[in-house]
């Protein structure tokens, strides 16, 4: 039947657990955007393989499998330098987009905090 809506559903395999992340703990990711623009989102969970953030409505789009050089992932009060490969990318109803991606953190400093901030977060 042409015409008739339908739904499709994004599966995403996580890797490990996930920790939400509060408004209230200040989380962004900061990338530059394929068209050159400087971008910010909220991080919206963490987990050992790399974490979800929300694209607002409007914006650029991001495909599977691009690689965002010079992130800086911000958790709290720390700044984490990597790399962000996108998993998936799932529209959400009437609020924007979320991607799920990988970080690769660029020095071994920026891994050990990536993995202190996963410590204290208590993952199950």
């Amino acid at each position: 039947m042409s015409g008739t809506p339908s739904t499709q559903w994004a599966v995403c395999r996580r890797l490990g657990s996930r920790h939400r992340i509060l408004h209230s703990e200040g989380a962004d990711v900061e990338f530059v955007h394929g068209d050159g623009t400087r971008r910010r989102s909220p991080v919206l969970d963490i987990g050992a393989g790399g974490l979800s953030f929300a694209l607002p409505e409007g914006s650029p789009p991001l495909a599977p499998g691009s690689r965002l050089e010079r992130t800086v992932v911000r958790l709290g009060d720390r700044r984490i330098r990597g790399c962000l490969t996108i998993a998936h990318v799932t529209p959400e109803f009437a609020a924007g987009v979320v991607c799920g991606a990988r970080f690769e953190p660029s020095t071994e400093a920026d891994a050990r905090a990536f993995e202190q901030v996963l410590a204290s977060a208590a993952l199950p």
